[in-house]
């Protein structure tokens, strides 16, 4: 308005270059970088996970992360593995444990005769391109005890030596795609037939040995989920097997409780047993059998009986149990989010027991498992009753009643486990509104459906106005994936891989000191271990490129000696001809070296398959492989992970919180700037004087450095307990920068008053004086100025105090914004720790000190500059002191006063600095001083010994670092 005002008031001014001069003022205003800016903060993070193998659809999702509170997770799949694995068995021998006990569960292998000839004769598996296919379960039952199977015969037998045929078969065909005239190929035909003469020995062994037990399927009686059980009819021929004796044989399996009715004689301890087993997140199967006749042809006859006529007074064998290995680093992520105060909840559509046992493995569950409740139906009337999940270990507390208003005060002391049905009851209930409040008091849901997946993420979301992470892999996720604010999917098809300790067992949530620590650290393992076999791939890549290129020659004689026996020409035309030829033969034997390679190692690598070095044959070959792929969850999910991992998440919220606090003190600093920036230019517009073309340019360059540098900050490697602040409008951050602006503002009117008294009104009007021919002077140039890179430094400009004081005091206000406005840690890089930044905005306090004191006359004569008079100097030094100190003290105690969490880490964090901090940027100063010197020396041996010696520095620390790689534990 004055400038609109005053420029109306002057008949000498055009009223259009008046109204032109109020349009640029407020266009000003608004930052033409913002969109830039948060652009390069997005695409930063996009890349930075990128890395990380985190794949995202939506980008605008990347800042939600760091405003995520609850964590879900599904469990088969992502939490663990999605296959199942046989664990153990229990079998009915002679070892009874002591009454009242359980009897111990001994591994799969150890299983007895009777045991593993039920496992291995009760299924219903085919084999396609010779690989057993159907149930999971069986697949993993046959492989558990050590049995193989003949589909063509439908006939069972001990031993691996159906894999290991496979195995051989594999190798064979390997084998025989190498070439001898190839030298890497002859060494390694060498130790591949070397392995394939191992393996048949064994095979010769174990086929011997397969005769002694036979088992053959004669027919099925198919599962029944209303019989819960499964059975087969078979013939057995046994050649001296302990324990089995030949004949015609019923074999069963199916649940504890319905076997149970089929058995002859149950142990004491069948019921604990089973029960404990299931209690402990296992799937557990009982298995039994019936000598029904000595003749092994009478199996025919009682398969066409009814299955009751075989299924009665059978023997108890025992119990096999099967589980879906934990990821290894499932529970380190569970307890560094629990650590950052991220709730974690698990949704599955499992058993609640298997899933309560696999969150007590992971650390979701703080307490022992018999304090855990278990929410159900009290009798028909529907009421609900929290109850003890587990009742066979010891003292379980007692049944509490449902009061949704004190689920908060009883997850204190327990454990809450809720059923998809319990919640169905629980929402319709009339107190369903209290309940939604508190469904985030939960850590396990079980048997939900996908719709109920979703309606718990937006109860939360809703009730508790929480930002919420969803992980999982499956299908039944999409609908909860979607509805959460963030959701990352897991690829499917990874099997084991990443399953298992170093040593075989987990660490407790309780034992691990520092999670984030313990991640990185597994992490850098696994990445030192993926270098070392891309190493060893490309090492050996390389190897059979030389082989191939010294066949080069050859062929191209051979090529030429076949054109010569075709009586073709064989001149400089045929031996180019020929040259071709032998480039695209070349290119043809690289390609399918690389295809071979990548079987041999990039598969494998992708898959897991860690297990070749234990002898796993299934691992080893290439067709056994898992088939990692895309499926629904992906699609649905904007983050999806291509390792088979939830530590995605800790990656994620990372990279949102820095992404969240760059974007909005972004916002924040660009407002402050342009607001300064707009009010310099009225002040100078009023008076008749404007920047120049090089201050401008000057001032600009080292901002626009600042600003880059500020988008590329990157997230600390851990993730705090306390949340950055989420928006500009939050009290701490809106009263701080009204507060900034008008100390600003302040400091800007006292100085332009100071230097017009300095400039007297003489002064100021000879400057609106040149400002009103200035058009006329720029018109007088001639168009070779303008075709002249530098042409800017010829527009005309009349240097004042008013324009260079205000450009002065403009520019220092603009890095005090900075410099107050940028808080780092503990969610991203301080400025320390930022070097661009942090050098970019020394370099204008140096500057303006320079221009200032007038020290390099050359530069202030090229940016229009007038040294300030000494009287003049110390007030303006002083206010732009009181600028930057006031605007850095007022933003600290809005920060006290409206976000106090927030004043407290920060104090946390600034006495937690040292000098160590600042020696990378003290480094980098040294080295640009250096360098300057050196240049400006402007002697050429000095520049070679500098690099010499420098070469020299870095491969003693490479010396040294090597030892130190070797002398780590493996």
């Amino acid at each position: 308005r004055p400038t609109y005002k005053k420029g109306l008031e002057d008949p000498t001014r055009p009223t259009y270059k008046t109204l032109l001069r109020c349009i640029l003022i407020i266009t000003s205003v608004v930052p033409p970088s913002l969109p830039m800016q948060m652009a390069f903060a997005v695409h930063t993070a996009l890349m930075s996970l990128l890395k990380g193998g985190i794949f995202c659809t939506e980008p605008f999702r990347v800042p939600y992360a760091g405003r995520v509170s609850h964590c879900f997770f599904d469990k088969t799949g992502t939490l663990t593995s999605d296959q199942m694995v046989a664990i153990g068995v229990v079998c009915a021998d002679s070892k009874e444990p002591k009454k009242g006990e359980v009897k111990e569960m001994t591994p799969t292998k150890e299983a007895t005769t009777a045991a593993a000839m039920v496992v291995a004769g009760c299924h219903s598996l085919i084999e396609v391109d010779g690989k057993a296919i159907g149930d999971p379960i069986e697949v993993a039952a046959l492989n558990g005890v050590g049995w193989s199977y003949l589909p063509s015969s439908a006939t069972a037998s001990p031993g691996m030596w159906r894999t290991r045929e496979r195995f051989v078969a594999a190798r064979k065909e390997f084998l025989a795609s190498l070439r001898d005239d190839v030298e890497a190929d002859k060494k390694e035909k060498v130790e591949v037939q070397k392995q394939i003469d191992e393996v048949e020995k064994q095979l010769k062994v174990e086929k011997q040995e397969s005769k002694k037990l036979q088992v053959t399927i004669e027919s099925r009686f198919h599962f029944s989920s209303e019989l819960q059980r499964m059975s087969t009819i078979c013939k057995v021929a046994s050649q001296g097997a302990s324990g089995v004796t030949s004949g015609a044989y019923c074999l069963t399996k199916g649940s504890p409780e319905a076997v149970a009715k089929l058995i002859v004689s149950k142990p004491d301890w069948y019921d604990d047993t089973y029960r404990a087993m299931a209690e402990k997140g296992q799937r557990v199967l009982a298995l039994a059998y019936r000598r029904l006749d000595a003749d092994q042809g009478a199996a025919r006859a009682y398969g066409q009986k009814p299955r009751d006529a075989s299924e009665s007074e059978m023997t108890f064998a025992g119990f096999i149990s099967f589980k879906c290995e934990t990821r290894k680093d499932t529970m380190l992520v569970i307890k560094a989010l629990q650590d950052s105060k991220h709730q974690c909840v698990m949704l599955t559509g499992d058993a609640p027991l298997t899933a309560l046992s696999v969150a007590q493995e992971v650390g979701i569950c703080e307490f022992p498992s018999e304090k855990a409740l278990l929410l159900q139906e009290k009798g028909e009337d529907g009421k609900l009753e929290w109850v003890p999940a587990i009742t066979t270990r010891g003292e379980t507390v007692k049944p509490q009643p449902f009061d949704p208003a004190g689920m908060a005060a009883l997850r204190e002391k327990h454990d809450l486990v809720i059923t998809g049905s319990s919640l169905e009851l629980a929402m319709q209930s009339s107190e369903g509104a209290t309940f939604k409040e508190q469904l985030s008091c939960c850590q396990v849901l079980a048997r939900l459906s996908p719709f109920q997946k979703e309606q718990i993420i937006n109860a939360v979301r809703k009730d508790k106005k929480a930002f919420t992470m969803m992980c999982g892999d499956g299908g039944n996720d999409v609908g909860a994936l979607k509805e959460a604010d963030v959701g990352l999917a897991l690829l499917s098809g990874f099997g084991n891989a990443n399953v298992g300790g170093g040593d075989g067992q987990l660490a407790k949530p309780e034992e691990i000191k520092d999670a984030e620590d313990a991640l990185a650290e597994q992490r850098k393992e696994n990445a030192l271990r993926a270098q070392a076999m891309s190493k060893k791939a490309k090492e050996e890549m390389e190897r059979k490129k030389r082989d191939l290129m010294s066949k080069q020659q050859q062929w191209i004689e051979e090529e030429l000696q076949a054109r010569r026996d075709r009586g073709e020409d064989v001149g400089v035309m045929a031996q180019m001809s020929a040259m071709k030829s032998v480039v695209g033969r070349m290119k043809d034997e690289i390609q399918k070296e690389q295809a071979l390679m990548q079987k041999k190692h990039g598969n494998a690598f992708a898959a897991g398959a860690a297990k070749n070095a234990a002898g796993d044959l299934d691992a080893m070959m290439a067709d056994e492989l898992p088939m990692v792929q895309l499926g629904d969850a992906s699609t649905a999910a904007p983050f999806t992970t291509r390792t088979p991992s939830i530590s995605a998440c800790v990656d994620i919220i990372r990279q949102g919180r820095c992404t969240l606090l760059s974007a909005v003190q972004q916002m924040e600093i660009m407002m402050l700037e342009s607001m300064i920036s707009a009010y310099t230019m009225s002040t100078m517009t009023v008076d008749g004087t404007r920047p120049s073309e090089a201050q401008m340019m000057a001032s600009g360059m080292l901002m626009s450095v600042a600003s880059i540098a500020f988008s590329f900050a990157r997230p600390v490697d851990r993730m705090h307990p306390v949340r950055p602040l989420a928006s500009v409008f939050h009290p701490a951050i809106l009263f701080s920068m009204l507060g900034q602006l008008l100390i600003h503002l302040g400091c800007m009117v006292y100085i332009a008053n100071l230097a017009k008294d300095v400039m007297g009104e003489e002064a100021l009007k000879e400057v609106i004086d040149f400002e009103k021919e200035r058009t006329k002077h720029i018109e007088s140039l001639d168009e070779e100025t303008f075709n002249e890179w530098n042409w800017f430094m010829s527009v005309p400009f009349k240097t004042n105090m008013l324009n260079t004081c205000c450009w002065l005091v403009e520019t220092s206000q603009q890095v005090s914004v900075i410099f107050v406005n940028y808080k780092g840690r503990p969610w991203m890089k301080g400025m320390l720790e930022n070097q661009p930044l942090f050098l970019s905005v020394f370099l204008c306090v140096i500057m303006v000190g320079i221009c200032a004191w007038g020290v390099v006359p050359y530069i202030n004569t090229t940016l229009n500059l007038e040294v300030i008079p000494e009287g003049l100097r110390g007030q303006v030094m002083a206010t732009l002191m009181t600028s930057l100190v006031g605007t850095f003290c007022w933003d600290r105690l809005m920060v006290a006063i409206f976000a106090p969490h927030i004043w407290q880490v920060m104090k946390d964090e600034a006495r937690a600095t040292s000098f160590a901090d600042f020696v990378p940027i003290l480094k980098t100063c040294g080295y640009i001083a250096g360098g300057g010197m050196l240049l400006l020396c402007g002697n050429p041996l000095l520049w070679g010994l500098a690099y010499y010696m420098y070469r020299n520095y870095k491969k003693s620390q490479e010396a040294q670092a090597q030892p130190a790689e070797q002398a780590k534990p493996a």
